[in-house]
């Protein structure tokens, strides 16, 4: 087997993940430097509006598998309950 045919194996798969893996480093960079340049509202905005993003992402996915189980109302209780847990306790020692 030559060296040609050796890369030529290999080098479609990189070829396809090449671009997918240099968008998504360039989303990291711009996700991590975008907060610096905004003020505390609008990092406040884009926050809810990401996580708002996710949810209607997730449900979509989980509604067009059909994969809806009970688990995901429980999981959903406890991140409420340990999240009502944290700010209860941290709005405590800001006083």
């Amino acid at each position: 087997m030559s060296a040609e045919a050796a890369t030529s194996t290999t080098t479609p798969s990189a070829r396809r993940w090449l671009p997918v893996a240099v968008a998504g480093l360039v989303l990291a960079a711009i996700l991590i430097a975008v907060p610096h340049g905004l003020t505390f509202s609008q990092q406040e905005i884009l926050f809810f509006l990401v996580l708002n993003v996710l949810m209607v992402v997730s449900y979509r996915l989980v509604t067009l598998t059909g994969e809806w189980s009970l688990i995901h109302v429980v999981m959903q209780g406890v991140g409420a309950y340990a999240a009502a847990l944290f700010a209860r306790s941290w709005a405590c020692r800001c006083r």
